[in-house]
């Protein structure tokens, strides 16, 4: 349904904005978070990044996921400490 694809629209639009910026958009459901990643850039595959993690996984530019509620704190320290080690490759 178009509701369920707002967060990657949106994602996707920012993204266009700011392509050398990688963008997360949350979008809250029953106990967790949908996670929506862009990054027009192309440095690194979000879609491994994400998989990496066990949140999700996708393509080079778009990748998704979901993580619980409560645990998106450490999504967060965890995401940016491998976005920080990916981008240190190059």
């Amino acid at each position: 349904s178009k509701i369920e694809r707002v967060g990657s629209a949106i994602s996707t639009e920012v993204a266009t904005k700011y392509p050398d910026k990688v963008i997360i958009v949350l979008e809250r459901t029953d106990g967790f978070y949908k996670i929506h990643a862009r990054c027009q850039q192309g440095k690194f595959h979000l879609g491994r990044l994400l998989r990496n993690m066990g949140v999700g996984g996708g393509h080079e530019n778009a990748a998704g996921g979901r993580v619980k509620m409560k645990e998106l704190d450490d999504f967060r320290e965890r995401f940016l400490k491998e976005l920080k080690l990916v981008k240190s490759l190059y």
